[in-house]
């Protein structure tokens, strides 16, 4: 692992949660300045496991931030991690994720994307119809 990932990392796991917070800001300038070409898996990695088990909501946006803000596709399989936690998820960090699900271009994120459209707030509601969007852009 890189190691300027591998400090972050640290921060991520720490028990103190404004840490993770701005653990989550670095990942976040990370996606900014390396090039759209470099390879970002470890970077989606790292981002998407601690968002999986992240309880703070604050964390939970910053790192659905990371996520929205990696400049490459993401395949479902990468994803797939989160989807058992996006029922616990912030409505923020869910916002993000819902079009990022689209964007896999997997048939099988229709259901659970599907499964917002009747969400009460109208955010996800919004989001979840561009995560279909995209998902039948991409597949067409």
């Amino acid at each position: 692992m890189d190691p300027e990932l591998a400090r972050i990392k640290r921060r991520l796991d720490s028990g103190d949660s404004r840490v993770r917070e701005l653990a989550a800001d670095e990942l976040s300038d990370l996606t900014q300045i390396w090039t759209p070409a470099a390879d970002h898996t470890d970077l989606a990695h790292l981002a998407i496991t601690h968002l999986a088990a992240e309880t703070d909501a604050a964390v939970q946006e910053a790192l659905a931030n990371v996520i929205s803000g990696i400049p490459q596709d993401l395949p479902l399989n990468d994803l797939a991690p989160l989807l058992p936690a996006l029922a616990t998820l912030n409505l923020s960090a869910v916002e993000y994720l819902l079009p990022i699900l689209g964007a896999t271009g997997d048939p099988s994120v229709e259901p659970i994307l599907n499964g917002f459209l009747p969400h009460k707030h109208e955010p996800i509601r919004h989001a979840a119809q561009n995560g279909l969007a995209e998902l039948r852009h991409r597949l067409t």
